[in-house]
């Protein structure tokens, strides 16, 4: 990057203010036609905003702490730029700046992006539904949001980079891009970046992981995002936040259901109770994107996630296996059913058609 612009600049100090001081900037900046016009902004807006001089260092050292991002291979955009997502313009308090490393181009922002969020800590079952859900929608196209955190987003960016597909994934991070956080995903965010991802952040490069940023990124993952995908929040899952302000940003809210006695699923089940969509199958995500949304993805997606046996017959190889054994434990009739893939959305989908039963002990049975 060898020029800065006074845009860039005073986006740069927009962004190190309180959140009153970023209102009334932003306002100051549409009354100068600042996003419309290409001229001399700079002694004008410290002129009208004097607040913002705490931040001012001075122009070329403004100029020197953008550049010096490059020395990182980091890169940025400002809301002032064409290439800032429109989604993410039009929330609450947009951040002014996104830093990003990665393959930041015109076709990635512009493709259908659904949100996968979840437990850090999910079952094999919860996993297993984020992964293959994100396998789904991004072989149509869709680009996967997620936060790199452990558990249901890390299932969710594998998914995404297991599909094939360039471009597949973006993880939005709670601190600064000096950094990966947790480190244990330090690989994955490779992979994301090799197949053409990004990992995005607010937050300045040297940000640590304080507790209050990963409420403050959640907001970004649904901004970023046309639907929001639960899977697995219990009562306190931080996740609920991120449902919380996808369906204020005007987001549709898709939960997976769980067992009522299952605390896992606490959280995605009050959710549903307060009035968000039921998720059995990709296809219901296809069918809550907006129709701008849905017309960047490849094709429609199938009702089923991977087989194409009928319901209702003991042909589908769990209905079968559990007519010749009777009911077994989840993690048993896995064992036994090695073999067929997607087995926790199956076995999900079963359920919600009331074709099999959830028992005591974890179990399975037909519902007969």
């Amino acid at each position: 990057m060898s020029e800065i612009s006074q845009k860039q600049i005073i986006a740069l100090m927009l962004s190190k203010l309180s959140l009153k001081e970023r209102a009334f900037g932003l306002d100051l900046c549409k009354s100068l036609s600042i996003y419309n016009e290409d001229r001399e902004f700079f002694d004008q807006f410290i002129e009208r905003f004097p607040k913002s001089r705490k931040h001012y260092k001075g122009q070329e050292i403004l100029k020197s702490e953008l550049l010096n991002l490059t020395k990182s291979k980091i890169g940025f955009i400002t809301i002032f730029e064409d290439s800032y997502p429109q989604e993410l313009k039009d929330i609450e308090d947009p951040p002014f700046v996104i830093f990003y490393r990665g393959n930041l181009t015109p076709n990635i922002l512009n493709k259908c992006r659904v949100a996968i969020v979840g437990s850090r800590n999910a079952d094999r079952e919860g996993l297993a539904i984020a992964g293959e859900i994100a396998v789904a929608l991004a072989k149509r196209g869709v680009c996967i949001i997620s936060g790199l955190a452990l558990g249901v987003d890390t299932a969710a960016h594998k998914g995404a980079l297991e599909s094939g597909e360039v471009e597949s994934t973006i993880a939005v991070l709670g601190n600064g891009l000096n950094s990966i956080y947790p480190k244990s995903n330090e690989g994955i965010a490779r992979e994301i970046i090799n197949n053409q991802g990004l990992i995005l952040s607010h937050f300045e490069p040297e940000s640590p992981a304080y507790p209050s940023n990963f409420l403050d990124r959640n907001r970004i993952i649904s901004g970023l995002s046309s639907v929001v995908v639960v899977i697995e929040a219990g009562a306190q899952s931080g996740s609920l936040v991120t449902a919380r302000n996808a369906l204020e940003q005007g987001r549709e809210v898709l939960v997976v259901p769980g067992g009522i006695r299952n605390p896992r699923y606490a959280g995605s089940n009050s959710l549903i109770k307060q009035g968000a969509s039921v998720l059995t199958s990709v296809q219901d995500v296809f069918e809550a994107l907006p129709r701008e949304a849905k017309s960047k993805c490849t094709e429609e997606i199938p009702q089923r996630i991977s087989s194409e046996l009928p319901k209702g017959t003991f042909t589908h190889p769990i209905l079968s296996h559990l007519k010749n054994h009777g009911p077994m434990q989840i993690d048993d009739l896995r064992k036994s059913l090695s073999d067929f893939k997607n087995f926790a959305t199956e076995l999900l989908e079963l359920e919600l058609t009331d074709q099999i039963q959830r028992l005591p002990g974890n179990q399975v049975a037909l519902n007969v």
